[in-house]
């Protein structure tokens, strides 16, 4: 069997995510989806223009959340002609410890990057997002197990902040306290229990919940779960009725579910 990097495996549970339809009264407005910031070398008309493409190329990540239509030949031509939806344009330098870098700020007009996406019969997620509960366990090769928090120390939380960023997705995580580890103690959550799980995440009142298990390797390499890590166990469960990235040196193969939450 041949298993994908967790990241990627990640990435293919967006259309689900997507899929919840109307927002709840959980739902969070996320801003700032017009709006990108690119580092630069310099204030060049060259590298003004690559950066408009690559914040441009950003924005529309953002607000349709799948990269398949990045490919689109009427998003391709807007990319390229990138300077013609730009609205308000600003520069910043940030000095750090080791090295000094610019900033260009970029907001897009909304109007017009709508305008072409609805030409093109390409659909957009508006702002008010579903918030995703994420509980994911992680093995370390010595057997270890732990249930990631946000203040977890893991690069896997890395990965999935920055693909989060990236498609504006407002994920919440377990504050893993002690009413957390009673509700779902370390076996139950390996186990992807799907009831305990539902109810360990009431409390956060979020719109959907995903849940993993990732196994880490030893050298860097895959390591096997049994069936169990297909990319058939990525599924959605009944639909709710209250709703309508740089790899580390690290890989991972998972076995993730994703569970939209039901009320009564």
């Amino acid at each position: 069997m041949t298993h994908m990097p967790f990241s990627l495996k990640f990435l293919r549970l967006l259309p689900l995510l997507l899929c919840l339809g109307s927002p709840s009264a959980f739902a969070l407005i996320v801003t700032g989806l017009y709006d990108q910031e690119i580092v630069v070398q310099g204030q060049g008309d060259a590298e003004r223009i690559r950066a408009y493409r690559e914040g441009l190329t950003a924005v529309i990540l953002k607000i349709t959340g799948e990269e398949r239509w990045l490919r689109n030949s009427a998003v391709e031509r807007a990319i390229r002609d990138a300077q013609s939806y730009v609205q308000e344009v600003s520069y910043r330098t940030s000095s750090g410890a080791l090295e000094q870098r610019n900033f260009i700020s970029v907001r897009f007009d909304r109007a017009l990057v709508d305008s072409m996406l609805n030409a093109a019969g390409i659909p957009v997620w508006d702002q008010n997002r579903p918030t995703v509960m994420l509980w994911l366990s992680v093995q370390s090769p010595d057997g270890r197990r732990e249930l990631l928090s946000a203040d977890s120390d893991h690069p896997l939380l890395d990965i999935v902040r920055e693909y989060s960023r990236l498609h504006g997705l407002p994920l919440l995580f377990p504050l893993m306290d002690l009413e957390d580890r009673r509700q779902l103690p370390m076996d139950v959550a390996w186990s992807l229990d799907d009831e305990a799980i539902r109810a360990a995440s009431e409390r956060y009142g979020a719109d959907a919940i995903l849940s993993g298990r990732v196994l880490e390797s030893t050298g860097g390499d895959l390591v096997g779960c049994g069936s169990s890590c297909s990319v058939t166990r990525w599924r959605p469960l009944t639909v709710s009725s209250r709703t309508s990235s740089p790899m580390p040196t690290r890989h991972w193969t998972a076995s993730p579910r994703v569970c939209p939450v039901t009320t009564v």
